[in-house]
């Protein structure tokens, strides 16, 4: 993802508790989630909007398949497509741009996603948000 996807609009989501959040930048990570302070690529131009906002990250998570033959006890490993998780996480304003803020925690939260040029993200996803 490059910071060519910049708009001028927020980008809204509607989280599942009721609230709005906005998407403010986009991660893609992997294997693993992102750590915390990991530069976000800006989807929006200028500063940050009020709270919430949030990051869409998303996460390749490799697939290995090892198979042991019992009898002879040779392994064969057979590599499949990677699979991809998604969520929003919170995140903070630093002197450069946006990173994943620490402290973020996993809710029962979730929120629906609009298209958005160049990512093809799930239309559902987790939220994750700051810790109290």
């Amino acid at each position: 993802m490059t910071s060519s996807n910049h708009s001028d609009q927020a980008v809204t989501v509607d989280l599942s508790d009721g609230r709005a959040g906005i998407i403010v930048g986009y991660v893609d990570a992997g294997p693993g989630l992102p750590a915390t302070g990991t530069r976000v690529a800006a989807l929006l131009d200028g500063a940050i909007p009020a709270d919430p906002t949030f990051v869409l990250v998303s996460v390749r998570w490799p697939t290995h398949t090892t198979i042991v033959n019992i009898h002879t006890l040779k392994t064969d490993t057979h590599d499949a497509a990677d699979t991809t998780t998604w969520y929003l996480a919170a995140l903070d304003a630093t002197p450069t741009g946006y990173a994943i803020a620490p402290g973020h925690t996993t809710t029962e939260l979730t929120a629906g996603v609009p298209d958005l040029p160049g990512i093809t993200a799930a239309r559902t996803v987790a939220v994750r948000e700051r810790a109290c």
